[in-house]
């Protein structure tokens, strides 16, 4: 009856006034995102907080914005990364804040378009009560460490001759003196460079 109108369903008319009220059906292009997101993380290491990510899939990539939350909630940019084959990335924060600090990446792509990640946090952990007990010890003696989660092993302890005597690569296992260890004033280093001294009666 009205052939201008094609094959589009007429819900409601009104054929005096020439008004028509048609359903159309149509679909939307399958557009790529641009990125896929992966695994994020942001871990403490000493006075830094590294964070670590990938993704699955790219597609017009031009890098990453790392964003840090500053005291107003503000999210401001502190470092670019451009993409990498292998889609695996990692920055460390140099200056991050005291306590606690919330991360977010902003992938950008070629036309200018921003594509945020999901946010990941991390606490420094104060390492002025990170001491080791007891203090002074003797050869042989088991030591712990308050506030162990400040320390980044390996471990390391070394003489006041700057030989290495002993290293401890986990974390689970009890930090044991040698046996053989000679009076003096030793230190214990961590894969950081932080160091605290121990005495050896």
């Amino acid at each position: 009856m009205y052939p201008f109108l094609g094959s589009d369903k007429i819900l409601a008319s009104d054929v005096q006034r020439g008004l028509f009220v048609l359903q159309q059906s149509f679909s939307l292009p399958n557009l790529p995102l641009p990125v896929s997101w992966g695994p994020f993380t942001a871990t403490a290491k000493g006075d830094k907080i590294e964070l670590n990510w990938s993704t699955y899939a790219e597609t017009e990539n031009k890098g990453f914005h790392v964003e840090r939350q500053n005291q107003a909630g503000k999210f401001v940019r502190i470092g670019w990364l451009e993409p990498e084959p292998d889609q695996t990335y990692s920055f460390v924060d140099q200056a991050p804040h005291p306590a606690r600090n919330y991360y977010r990446l902003a992938q950008e792509d070629w036309d200018g378009s921003i594509n945020y990640s999901r946010v990941v946090s991390a606490a420094l952990v104060a390492r002025a009560d990170a001491a080791i007990v007891p203090n002074p010890s003797q050869a042989g003696a088991i030591v712990t460490l308050q506030n162990e989660e400040a320390w980044n092993y390996p471990l390391r302890l070394y003489g006041p001759d700057g030989r290495c005597w002993r290293t401890y690569a986990d974390r689970s296992q009890p930090l044991i003196l040698p046996s053989t260890l000679p009076t003096g004033v030793y230190v214990l280093m961590d894969d950081t460079g932080w160091k605290q001294k121990l005495l050896v009666n």
